[in-house]
């Protein structure tokens, strides 16, 4: 399975490592075109198709394998959710089981939007992430990115280990805040 992805973005869905391999990924935002991206990755495996999903944030992705389990919301209308109506008003809705405004996305009727502002059920991580009132990732500390790339991590994975430590520690010290890092990098 493929988990991470760091690369070049090309239109329209295709993402290109260092080594020169292309990865047809569908995207919540698309991204300027030459643009480097760093995309956790969820891979959804059917009987005849494997595809890839790419999300900015750890949260945005367990978002979306979150919705994928319940009943009737498959891949693609989990990720016109989070493209026409956006993560934290999915999970706003979904703390207050309010389904209107998940009809905003392609593919989801009133009922469908109902069942999901009914059943799901979110990860803290998810709910913690979205319903304070800043919705945008914690920066990634660069002492930490410093210190995970000293010890041999790749930048790419140094800066988003440091962004996810940052966002679950944010009062935390830094030695603390280097060890979540390499429990990251190394998962």
């Amino acid at each position: 399975m493929i988990g991470y992805l760091t690369g070049t973005f090309r239109a329209p869905d295709l993402v290109v490592t260092d080594t020169g391999v292309g990865y047809q990924v569908a995207l919540t935002t698309p991204p300027d075109t030459g643009e480097t991206v760093e995309l956790y990755v969820e891979t959804v495996v059917r009987e005849n198709d494997i595809s890839l999903f790419g999300f900015t944030t750890r949260q945005e992705q367990a978002l979306f394998a979150a919705l994928v389990t319940l009943p009737k919301v498959g891949p693609k209308a989990a990720l016109a959710l989070l493209r026409d109506v956006g993560a934290a008003t999915v999970v706003t809705a979904i703390t207050a089981q309010d389904p209107q405004p998940l009809t905003g996305a392609a593919g989801v009727g009133p009922r469908l939007a109902a069942s999901i502002a009914a059943n799901a059920t979110l990860p803290t991580s998810v709910t913690d992430a979205y319903t304070g009132d800043n919705h945008a990732p914690s920066p990634a500390p660069q002492p930490v990115i410093d210190a995970l790339i000293q010890l041999g991590y790749p930048e790419p994975a140094a800066r988003a280990a440091a962004r996810e430590a940052a966002a679950e520690q944010p009062e935390a010290e830094l030695p603390t805040l280097v060890r979540r890092g390499i429990q990251l990098c190394s998962m």
